[in-house]
């Protein structure tokens, strides 16, 4: 009994201390403090100003309230300025670079000629150092410098293949100028002729038009920016075999044919349809406007030109035009356009178009940019596949929807009042583009492809079907793109970028060669010199140019790119 009395003594001593050492320790807890959870501090929104040459801003407030462009700059912190001079880009943006002040993100299109000169003047903001500081951030700028293509194309343009200043555009879609002629339809049908498929067949058509109303002039003519003998090449001259202005390939080298016994015969018939008055007077002095005024205003049968160009985007403009004076105008009823190349002697007229449209214009980031850091953020989330998505389809829930399966179905009403005008009388809206320079013309899910030439092959070329009204423009037009694409002379992508390597002395040549030939065609064209008396001294002109050296030049330059090509690809 006296072990268990003692037992149960120490046990009731145990928890007293043990009661008073619960007490003592709650006594020392301090008093709990809620828990506060703390909001992320917001990011510094910027303003990034980007220089960019296809965006007209014709419609201010709209362009200030587009609903894409809102969505970019919400998801980034950023205020999205967008500089785009409507004449004068260049002279512009060099003034910008003398005062040090240029826009923080500038696109080069064409050549190239401003950013290599930038670069040779350290006036770039390096993307390649900046990627490879944090490549997990710039996942695609990353997936980009690292290929082979990029890497070609940096040696190309900047004799470096590591040097990254640029992102270079990459397309597969190519975009022939296409050479089409042009029909009002109302006269066609009113003289009861038809539309020809041969070089042959147009000719007569011209004489028939003549000879049927001569208040009409057969056929007028695109000019600007010296470019009419282009627009008259493919018809007249290269179905014929020859260019009056380009070398042409020929059993692997490049010849000039515009000094051949073929160009002669193929000018002596042009200045003949000038002398019989089937080609319009003034087609050396017209002013651009003018020519599709006339063509609007029933004074022309015919127009030469570009269009439709590519897929029928040109057409869709010439349509517009041709609407406001003929606002119940249908197309392929009341404006016709030739539906495949014009055929000739030599088959069917065609241009020259690259496999690949690679570098064709650039995006870079000005060195001085106090934002350089946020405007290489606002690249790689337009290069994105979730920035390609935006850019190509718009506001998810607003210009589209999608399904379980990811189908996108547009909602064309509302993608439609987002602002983006390419001319005056436009009738369709195309891809939403202040960033075309960035992709060019198709919609690339990087993420999904092993490189980037596998990236332009499965790239979705929705140009071709961005007009996003499904009218009869599109229905008519766009299969006429693919048909002269089909007619094209394909060359590989280091001849067309040959052209890079030519030297100042050599540039300053070749422009002295072409600059003499059109002065020569122009006398021809309208009978000033006579073909047969003059061509011999025409030939000696070309030569005392620099004609023979243009064509060592060519070639020379085209084995120097292909070596280098032939490093990366095989």
């Amino acid at each position: 009994m006296k072990g268990l009395r003692t037992t149960r003594i120490l046990s009731l001593v145990l928890c007293a201390l043990l009661a008073v050492a619960v007490l003592n320790g709650c006594a020392a807890q301090p008093t709990a403090t809620p828990q506060v959870t703390s909001t992320p501090t917001p990011r510094e929104v910027v303003t990034i100003r980007m220089m960019q040459n296809w965006v007209t801003l014709d419609n201010a407030e709209g362009i200030a309230n587009d609903r894409i462009k809102k969505a970019i700059e919400d998801k980034l912190s950023i205020k999205l300025e967008i500089i785009s001079p409507a004449e004068g880009y260049y002279d512009k943006l060099n003034t910008y670079l003398s005062t040090g002040d240029a826009p923080d993100i500038i696109n080069d299109a064409f050549d190239a000629t401003f950013v290599v000169k930038a670069a040779e003047e350290g006036l770039l903001f390096d993307l390649g150092a900046a990627v490879a500081k944090d490549p997990a951030a710039y996942p695609t700028l990353q997936f980009i410098f690292k290929d082979n293509l990029q890497k070609f194309l940096n040696e190309i343009k900047f004799k470096d293949s590591a040097k990254n200043l640029a992102i270079w555009s990459m397309s597969g879609v190519r975009n022939p100028w296409a050479g089409a002629v042009v029909y009002n339809g109302k006269i066609m049908k009113d003289l009861g002729l038809t539309v020809p498929t041969t070089v042959e067949g147009y000719i007569q058509l011209l004489r028939d038009i003549k000879a049927k109303n001569p208040s009409i002039i057969p056929m007028g003519a695109r000019v600007d920016k010296g470019n009419l003998i282009a627009i008259l090449s493919p018809v007249f001259f290269r179905s014929y075999g020859v260019d009056p202005l380009d070398l042409v390939l020929q059993g692997g080298s490049y010849v000039d044919t515009s000094t051949s016994d073929q160009a002669k015969a193929c000018w002596k018939q042009v200045q003949q349809l000038y002398k019989e008055g089937l080609i319009d007077p003034e087609i050396i002095t017209n002013e651009l406007q003018t020519v599709y005024d006339n063509f609007g205003a029933d004074k022309y049968a015919t127009l030469m030109t570009n269009q439709p160009g590519n897929n029928g985007g040109g057409f869709s403009w010439l349509y517009g035009e041709f609407l406001k004076s003929h606002p119940d105008a249908v197309p392929g009823v009341d404006l016709l356009v030739d539906q495949k190349p014009l055929t000739g002697p030599a088959g069917p007229a065609n241009q020259m178009l690259a496999e690949m449209d690679v570098a064709g214009s650039n995006t870079v980031i000005f060195g001085n940019s106090k934002v350089a850091d946020r405007s290489l953020e606002l690249i790689e989330y337009m290069l994105s596949d979730e920035g390609q998505t935006l850019k190509w389809f718009g506001v998810e829930g607003v210009h589209y929807t999608k399904d379980a399966q990811g189908n996108i179905t547009r909602n064309v009403p509302e993608f439609m009042k987002e602002v983006v005008i390419y001319y005056p009388g436009e009738t369709v809206r195309l891809e939403w583009n202040p960033f075309s320079d960035l992709t060019a013309q198709l919609y690339f899910q990087f993420s999904k492809a092993k490189d980037l030439k596998d990236a332009i092959a499965k790239a979705v070329p929705i140009i071709n079907d961005s007009y996003v009204t499904d009218d009869a423009i599109g229905h008519y037009a766009q299969p006429v793109g693919k048909a002269f694409e089909d007619a094209a002379q394909i060359l590989p992508v280091y001849e067309t970028l040959a052209n890079n390597y030519f030297t100042a002395d050599q540039t300053t040549v070749k422009a002295k060669v072409e600059d003499t030939k059109k002065q020569w065609y122009a006398a021809f064209l309208v009978g000033q010199k006579d073909v047969d008396e003059e061509w011999a001294n025409f030939v000696q002109a070309v030569k005392d140019a620099g004609g023979d050296q243009v064509v060592q030049y060519k070639n020379e330059n085209v084995g120097a790119v292909k070596a280098i090509y032939d490093k990366y690809f095989g």
